[in-house]
């Protein structure tokens, strides 16, 4: 994934997560309480870019995924917490052979036709049903309720139902 940083906090926020073990992005809108979103994604930073504007950009991994806890506000207006890493269905080797062959080509070709989601998604796993599923379910224009609901309640079946229900108008 690729990050923009045009806030100077930022930049703080950069120097301690290469002193340390990365940083957690947790996703947020307007209309959702950031406190209600209890998990984020701990990432690591794999490279620094310029962007043609000037902005530094930064692509970022993701190592695990991790329950947030005890949330204060630090130096510069950053947001830390105490975190613990845990498993999601999408890790379950159960499910790398779910069958989805109509998702793995649709979403093959989602990618393909986009520069930014090709450029993006360059280690792609489209062999592994859980990664094909993980792919649709962030990049569906649904509200971040409906994909935290995948993380916290709904397991990789109710997962492959709903993106078959939208991509492939199953019902």
């Amino acid at each position: 994934m690729r990050v923009r940083i045009f806030e100077k906090k930022f930049l703080s926020l950069i120097r301690i997560a290469t002193d340390h073990e990365g940083f957690v992005i947790k996703l947020s809108t307007n209309k959702l309480n950031t406190n209600n979103v209890s998990w984020g994604s701990l990432v690591e930073i794999i490279d620094f870019n310029q962007g043609e504007d000037g902005i530094l950009e930064i692509d970022v991994y993701c190592k695990s995924l991790v329950r947030i806890n005890k949330e204060f506000v630090g130096q510069h207006g950053l947001q830390f917490s105490h975190v613990e890493s845990f498993q999601h269905w999408s890790q379950d080797p159960q499910y790398l052979k779910l069958p989805l062959a109509n998702l793995t080509s649709s979403l093959h070709s989602t990618i393909r036709d986009n520069p930014l989601l090709n450029s993006l998604y360059q280690g792609k796993k489209q062999h592994k049903a859980t990664w094909v599923l993980a792919r649709w379910l962030e990049l569906l224009p649904v509200s971040l309720k409906v994909k935290s609901s995948f993380i916290n309640h709904y397991g990789c079946k109710q997962a492959k139902f709903f993106v078959e229900t939208i991509i492939l108008n199953k019902n």
